[in-house]
């Protein structure tokens, strides 16, 4: 009886795993009853694109920055402050989605479309953070370092519009003629 190679799952892929006879998860599409496997395969395999993202140091930040401002503003919950708050939560949290949702969208333009309106979060955050440290509605120590984790959100988001923005190179322009 044949043997039947084993199938790689994503796991396996972090891991490094490679053992002889592997073959990759989706190499196993249209064999017969393995149909549903396969679909269940592509699902994972486009899963495990979509988590790259992750990767971006821009997203580790901006997520780094809602978790800040979440925790914040429930321990900062004052009755005046909650419009203020819930605004600030929505806006920093809104960073963070659309970087993930431009980058999911997979086309260059559309990427940086979303980073441009990450932009706009992150501008809209900078602003509801001065006017709740002006108030007192957030500690002093909390919005510093909410402060150094949005300018370096906005750093790596500018880096990656400039990045993207580049046009491709072209070859010179001929000499101009005597």
């Amino acid at each position: 009886m044949p043997e039947v190679p084993r199938v790689v799952r994503d796991t396996d892929a972090v891991t490094g795993s490679r053992e002889q006879g592997a073959v990759p998860c989706c190499a196993t599409e249209g064999h017969g009853s393995r149909g549903h496997d396969a679909l269940r395969c592509t699902e994972r395999s486009q899963i495990g694109v979509m988590r790259k993202y992750r990767s971006l140091v821009a997203w580790q930040r901006a997520h780094q920055l809602a978790v800040l401002t979440l925790k914040a503003a429930d321990t900062a919950y004052h009755p005046r402050s909650r419009a203020l708050l819930d605004q600030l939560r929505r806006a920093a949290i809104s960073i963070e989605a659309n970087i993930v949702e431009g980058y999911a969208l997979s086309t260059p333009l559309q990427f940086r479309r979303h980073l441009r309106i990450a932009l706009g979060s992150a501008a809209e955050t900078e602003c509801l953070m001065e006017t709740a440290s002006e108030l007192g509605y957030l500690p002093d120590h909390t919005i510093s370092t909410m402060k150094v984790l949005l300018n370096e959100t906005l750093a790596t988001l500018f880096g990656l519009l400039r990045r993207r923005s580049r046009p491709a190179p072209c070859s010179p322009l001929p000499a101009p003629r005597p």
